[in-house]
């Protein structure tokens, strides 16, 4: 399974859509900072898998709800899925 992973893409919907045309995935994986975006691209391409996740700058851009990291299958292999603000991951890993 073919899987983009996109983050911190700051209203950058353009170059997102550039690269959906040319990897063609099964399923989207987008990490926030600007959490609406991958939305969008989500309602444009219903046929594809999308997961979606806020990050450090989407306080106010999602339901307050929203998860702030993901655990499960994508295309077989189990994926911890997070923006990375909460464990600390521009300083280290060793939180994850």
């Amino acid at each position: 399974m073919k899987i983009l992973v996109l983050s911190d893409s700051h209203s950058s919907r353009f170059p997102m859509r550039r690269f959906l045309e040319q990897v063609k995935p099964q399923a989207v994986i987008h990490l926030g900072d600007h959490y609406e975006d991958g939305a969008v691209l989500q309602e444009e391409n219903p046929q594809l898998r999308f997961y979606l996740l806020p990050g450090n700058c989407d306080r106010f851009r999602c339901p307050p709800d929203t998860r702030q990291f993901l655990c499960c299958r994508v295309g077989g292999p189990m994926l911890f899925m997070t923006h990375g603000h909460k464990h600390g991951v521009k300083t280290n890993t060793a939180m994850l």
